[in-house]
């Protein structure tokens, strides 16, 4: 214990649990896909809140870099469930 270790960290170091599942629908630019499920309304529009803010770098969820948009809502009319959608739009613009 209190050796130096001269090593990267692994490659899901710090991503949380959003960029995992994001980051397959770069491949597919502008498609929409299912990337959560909830049991109740108010988490999936918390989450849906928080990635918004994340792909504007405006909070510390953990989003890839890119344009992106994200809608929830009831998943089916009859079962109670709730989701997040999310697609890829596209690269950001390049800073000047």
């Amino acid at each position: 214990m209190g050796d130096v270790v001269w090593e990267a960290p692994h490659p899901g170091f710090g991503v949380g649990i959003w960029a995992p599942l994001l980051e397959p629908l770069m491949e597919r630019p502008g498609e929409w896909a299912r990337v959560r499920t909830y049991r109740r309304a108010n988490p999936a529009y918390q989450a849906q809140k928080d990635l918004t803010r994340g792909a504007n770098q405006t909070s510390k969820t953990m989003v890839p870099p890119g344009r992106w948009e994200f809608k929830s809502g009831k998943l089916r009319p009859d079962d109670g469930l709730w989701a997040i959608w999310a697609r890829y739009l596209g690269p950001g613009e390049e800073p000047t």
